[in-house]
């Protein structure tokens, strides 16, 4: 447009587009894409976008939609991405593992102690066979 501010001579819109200033914009936008792009891929391959798929899938079908979609995601998500051994679940085999190793061990040192016992008697029955008869 002929007469618009922007085409007068010495408006600074036009001082920045001889400075290369839409330029530097354009390389700005273009990294941004890249970023973006960067960052699509890389929750791809973490399985990210699949899963909010399934999720969002699961709510669309679901028929009595929830007051709150996200609790909804949010539920699904947690659900499917628990890790294999629940926290509590963990502590409870750790608990139960450790009273087991404490009944072994007492179980080892009984059938330690009783072999100790056999090995004694038995060192005196063969001490008694060596002695010569008088």
């Amino acid at each position: 447009m002929v007469g618009s501010p922007v085409n007068k001579p010495g408006h600074p819109e036009e001082a920045a587009e001889k400075n290369g200033a839409p330029k530097l914009l354009q390389i700005e936008e273009d990294s941004i894409g890249v970023e973006r792009e960067q960052f699509r891929v890389y929750m791809e391959e973490k399985g990210v976008m699949e899963s909010l798929i399934r999720a969002m899938t699961e709510l669309f079908l679901e028929e009595n939609k929830p007051e709150d979609p996200l609790d909804y995601i949010k539920s699904f998500l947690i659900e499917r991405h628990r890790p294999e051994g629940d926290v509590s679940v963990l502590r409870t085999d750790l608990r139960e593992a450790r009273v087991e190793i404490s009944k072994l061990k007492r179980k080892v040192d009984q059938l330690s102690s009783r072999l100790d016992k056999y090995e004694a008697v038995d060192e005196e029955s063969d001490e008694r066979h060596k002695k010569p008869a008088e």
